[in-house]
Order: structure tokens, then sequence, then C-alpha cells
């Protein structure tokens, strides 16, 4: 679970997958404060995450 904040994710190579769904490289993935994922990548991949508030 995300606390005190969001997270926020890009996606610079590969394929990213938050347990739901998959983000393919240059996307943006935003998950709000409280909110929960099971990051994952079948391929591997290269994030940035930013915590603006964490």
């Amino acid at each position: 679970m995300h606390q005190p904040g969001p997270e926020e994710v890009f996606v610079v190579s590969g394929v990213f997958n938050d347990g739901i769904r998959d983000y393919p490289a240059g996307s943006f993935v935003h998950a709000p404060a409280g909110s929960s994922h099971v990051p994952q990548s079948a391929q591997g991949c290269t994030l940035f995450l930013f915590y603006p508030e964490g």
C-alpha cells in the first residue's frame, strides 16, 4: 500500500505489469495514496519511480 502519498511510474523500456495490465515503454502510471499493486515484468523493464509526497 502506498503511504503517505502516491507513486508515479514512467516506463523507460520493456513492459511493466501492475498485476492487472501491461504498460509498454513510454507509459505513465499513477498509483494514488492508499492503493496497492503487484509490480512485475515477464521480460524485464526499466522504470523511473517518483514518490512526490513519500
